[in-house]
C-alpha cells in the first residue's frame, strides 16, 4: 500500500473516531472529558487525547500510537 493511500485511510478513520466521540457527547453517554474513543489502525491506534470535552475535541488531538 502506498503511503499516500495509508494516510488517506489513517485520516479517514481519524474523522470516523471525532464524529463518533462527538456523536456520544450529543447523545448524553459520557460527560465532559470521560474516557476515550480509539480504534485500531495496522499494528497500532488512534486514540482522543485526554481531558478534552469531546464536543471541542479537534482531529489534530486525535493522536496514532504504534507499537
Amino acid at each position: 500500500m502506498s503511503n499516500r493511500s495509508q494516510e488517506e485511510r489513517l485520516d479517514s478513520l481519524r474523522t470516523e473516531v471525532l464524529e463518533t466521540a462527538q456523536m456520544m457527547a450529543k447523545l448524553g453517554l459520557v460527560r465532559a472529558s470521560s474516557g476515550n474513543v480509539s480504534a485500531r489502525f495496522g499494528k497500532g491506534f488512534l486514540i482522543t487525547a485526554s481531558g478534552i470535552p469531546y464536543n471541542e475535541l479537534e482531529s489534530n488531538q486525535i493522536i496514532e500510537v504504534n507499537p
